[in-house]
């Protein structure tokens, strides 16, 4: 509809789609960052990511970019931070996104005891690197990634099994301990600012969505500190270095950030977008 001219405004569009449209003389396709992140959530107990360098090590196995742009269709959207550049007292500009590394990442596993066996897999004190991912079909992006995941750390040496489930069992495996790996679609935007969910993912008890089996007490003074901080600049000083704890303990692993490709048709003037689903500003709209 897009393309015939029947939707001046198309919105979640198809990877497939987005090429076609960009070449139609007719509509301007445009990306914007949104609030919510694909993130792999950990059990920081199990013996083999208990390590912050085991954790960092399988962050920088991860392709991002070649999952952004030959999985998700979305080039760029790789990310290892959790939150988007909207949300500006939480992004680290100075932050560069590893690209992947394989044999640094070898190196910082073998640091640990780890050794390459006849099979090519990581092996200490007896025992194969594997891990069970659970993911869930109700976004299909993710049944895909975690494929892509699967060969990615199958590279490192890292046997990952991947099981396609239903939402629900990732609180579940959160509650009853089962979980090791779940690759989860987390939105941050509930509201403009995630201070509310990162309190609850992140909380020293952990959450169903969030952290597992993780604490850090910086971090847990900086979060009830923010609670109360009405300064600008002293909220965003204690934002900045809680997004810094994050991103170097990764107590989940970012993947990528989820793009809002929108098309909209040029005779259209005063087109915005609300990444957090607030407002059309449809009075801003005339042809």
């Amino acid at each position: 509809k897009a393309i015939s001219g029947q939707a001046d405004i198309a919105l979640q569009l198809p990877p497939a789609s987005i090429m076609r449209l960009k070449m139609n003389p007719q509509t301007d396709v445009q990306s914007y960052s949104l609030p919510r992140t694909l993130v792999l959530k950990l059990n920081n107990a199990h013996p083999f990511l208990n390590s912050v360098k085991a954790r960092q090590a399988l962050s920088l196995a991860i392709d991002r970019n070649g999952i952004a742009s030959a999985v998700l269709g979305t080039p760029d959207s790789g990310t290892a931070q959790l939150l988007p550049r909207s949300m500006s007292d939480w992004y680290l500009e100075s932050f560069a996104n590893p690209a992947s590394d394989i044999q640094k990442a070898k190196a910082m596993l073998k640091e640990l005891g780890w050794t390459e066996n006849s099979q090519g897999l990581l092996q200490r004190d007896g025992k194969v690197f594997e891990l069970s991912l659970i993911t869930y079909a109700d976004r299909p992006e993710l049944t895909n990634v975690a494929t892509a995941l699967q060969a990615q750390w199958k590279k490192l040496g890292v046997k990952l099994n991947v099981s396609i489930t239903s939402s629900s069992s990732i609180p579940a495996g959160h509650q009853d301990g089962s979980l090791e790996v779940a690759l989860i679609a987390r939105n941050y935007g509930v509201i403009a600012d995630p201070l509310v969910v990162l309190s609850n993912d992140f909380s020293a008890e952990g959450g169903d969505w969030g952290a597992m089996n993780w604490s850090n007490p910086e971090f847990n003074q900086l979060i009830k500190q923010l609670n109360y901080t009405l300064d600008a600049d002293k909220y965003r000083e204690k934002a900045q270095r809680a997004a810094t704890i994050l991103a170097t303990e990764l107590p989940v692993i970012p993947v990528s950030a989820y793009t809002e490709e929108v098309s909209v048709n040029k005779r259209l003037k005063g087109f915005h977008f609300d990444p957090f689903g607030r407002n059309f500003y449809l009075s801003d709209l005339e042809f």
